[in-house]
């Protein structure tokens, strides 16, 4: 599969929701609610 089908295939919601929640508990940073 070329670079351009996977990055077509990826689910950005899913990935950004994952990586703001890995970047938060990095930084120990709670969020309310």
């Amino acid at each position: 599969m070329d670079l351009a089908g996977f990055l077509a295939g990826i689910d950005w919601n899913a990935f950004l929701l994952a990586f703001l929640n890995f970047v938060l508990s990095y930084f120990h940073i709670q969020l309310p609610g």
